[in-house]
């Protein structure tokens, strides 16, 4: 579903559902996270622009006072859904903690951090078959790169079969007898 264009509460300017600010007078957007997909919506709306879902109230969370990994500010402590989570309100980001098992940046033992919508992207992501794709390519990467290397060894050792045909062992001897003896002549 694309994302719909709205007008600022401030000075009237277009601006699009998932923007946390106003472009132009700069106003913040009373925004909210969508429960289902975790897309930003306004407050006040009745459907997610995103996924459809009905919007569902942000409670505050008992979680300790985080500072943004990005914009360094305390971010708020909220309940989206059933998930306690930190939001900025600079930056839109979200702070998720450890029980959300999501690889993207990561602080081990401590949380993760969402980008503004990278959280949507990802849920939209797995719900639309994505991971399947993902793991189905990187098989058939790693078959590729299989075939590659059986390939590249074969190859390897047809040329090291056909060099020591073209070479005795006299033939090496005798080449290296020379070598040095060139050497012995350059040095004195």
């Amino acid at each position: 579903m694309q994302a719909q264009t709205l007008n600022c509460p401030n000075c009237g300017a277009a601006i699009s559902s998932d923007s946390p600010q106003c472009h132009y007078c700069e106003s913040k957007l009373a925004t909210i996270a969508c429960p289902s997909c975790f897309a930003m919506m306004f407050i006040g709306s009745r459907y997610c622009p995103h996924c459809g879902a009905a919007p569902a109230e942000a409670t505050a969370a008992p979680l300790s006072v985080l500072k943004c990994p990005r914009c360094k500010i305390d971010m708020t402590s909220i309940t989206i859904g059933a998930e306690p989570m930190r939001e900025c309100e600079r930056c839109g980001g979200l702070w998720v903690e450890v029980v959300v098992g999501v690889v993207v940046d990561v602080c081990k033992g401590h949380g993760t951090w969402f980008d503004r919508d990278e959280l949507r992207e990802i849920v939209e992501f797995v719900r639309g078959g994505g991971l399947e794709v993902s793991r189905q390519r990187e098989k058939t990467e790693l078959e590729f790169q299989r075939g590659q290397l059986r390939a590249e060894q074969l190859a390897a050792a047809t040329r090291a079969d056909s060099l020591s045909r073209y070479y005795s062992e006299d033939d090496r001897v005798g080449g290296l007898s020379a070598a040095h003896g060139l050497l012995k002549f350059l040095i004195e």
